[in-house]
């Protein structure tokens, strides 16, 4: 499906593409757009069902697994677009943070991809 959605970007962006952008390049950056709309697709998805299993349960949950099958169908939907799965946190605040450990799929450094969910 990722392939199929940075095709679909590649073809709508290929025509803006900077000027000597080779198509390497720009097929990178419509797998990178993708990516990324594949994530927040995940993280909007996933933010619905805290909210329906914190309405049901008068609190969030602990881990995502918690969420399939009853708020999420299949276990897939609780991994990022790079096939591991996200990893639930809370900050200072006690804010809840869902973490994709990004596209070297190594949890704990630079490209680590945060968004908090409440």
């Amino acid at each position: 499906m990722l392939i199929a959605l940075a095709i679909i970007v590649f073809m709508m962006t290929s025509k803006d593409s900077p000027s000597g952008e080779t198509y390497t390049g720009r097929m990178v950056r419509a797998l990178n757009q993708a990516e990324k709309l594949a994530l927040d697709s995940k993280v909007t998805n996933i933010k619905r069902a805290m909210e329906s299993y914190n309405l049901d349960n008068d609190k969030y949950p602990e881990t995502l697994d918690a969420l399939v099958p009853n708020y999420l169908r299949v276990e897939a939907y609780i991994k990022d677009p790079w096939g591991e799965f996200f990893e639930l946190e809370t900050d200072e605040e006690n804010n809840l943070i869902l973490v994709s450990s990004g596209i070297d799929r190594v949890l704990g450094n630079d490209d680590d991809i945060r968004r908090r969910l409440k």
